[in-house]
């Protein structure tokens, strides 16, 4: 468990550091060019322009790291390989910025550090509210549709295809292998035994309930 754990870390910090840098390069490239261009219009498109290579950069960063490991990524994963990409990028961005500009006096200096850094801290908090948004539509975007059999009242589990009940259901009947164990995080339908399954397979414990698919904890 703890040779997997490190395992997925080192993906995620090995995919949010090339995302990060891609990021940087494109934004630096169209930051040099954007220089050269001092029109206002050109300033609002480059601030569109930033957002929306931003936002396609970090859901490029999610789908490689779930598709690397086992098609599993919970929000914390997503929300760490958000934070590294738009970190990396502000820092080197930051550094490239306070480099690239012409100290004159000591005036200009601290009017520049000051407007400068005000506005790196507002950048950074939207930039992090759109890495949530971001995360949470991608998790809305990938739920699993809810099957259903003939009655439409019944929903069935998307990996045996076992019609499931409610948990008070299954106390009543004894059922407990069909009660209802539908992941809390991305929607998929399961029941007890598939969950327990996936369970065992990631901790070795029949006592351990796992979604299959984003590999959520369902034991609450």
């Amino acid at each position: 468990m703890i040779a997997k754990y490190t395992v997925m870390n080192n993906l995620l910090f090995r995919v949010s550091l090339k995302y990060g840098l891609i990021l940087t390069g494109i934004l630096l490239i169209m930051r040099i060019l954007n220089s050269y261009i001092s029109s206002q219009g050109s300033l609002s498109l480059y601030g569109v322009a930033s957002y929306v290579i931003l936002i396609t950069i970090i859901v490029l960063a999610h789908k490689e790291f779930k598709k690397k490991n086992e098609n599993n990524r919970s929000f914390k994963d997503a929300m760490l390989i958000g934070l590294i990409v738009i970190g990396i990028s502000m820092i080197i961005l930051m550094i490239y910025d306070i480099f690239n500009y012409e100290f004159f006096t000591q005036e200009e200096m601290q009017s520049f550090y000051s407007l400068y850094f005000s506005g790196f801290a507002i950048g950074s908090f939207l930039q992090i509210g759109v890495l949530y948004i971001v995360i949470k539509f991608e998790e809305g975007w990938g739920k699993t549709p809810t099957p259903i059999t003939d009655d439409y009242d019944k929903a069935c589990c998307s990996v045996c295809n076992t019609v499931v009940i409610s948990k008070a259901m299954a106390v009543q009947t004894g059922n407990f292998n069909e009660s209802d164990r539908t992941c809390y995080n991305c929607g998929t339908v399961l029941c007890f035994g598939c969950a327990a399954n996936e369970g065992f397979r990631r901790s070795g414990s029949r006592n351990t309930l796992n979604c299959p698919k984003c590999g959520a904890n369902l034991d609450a």
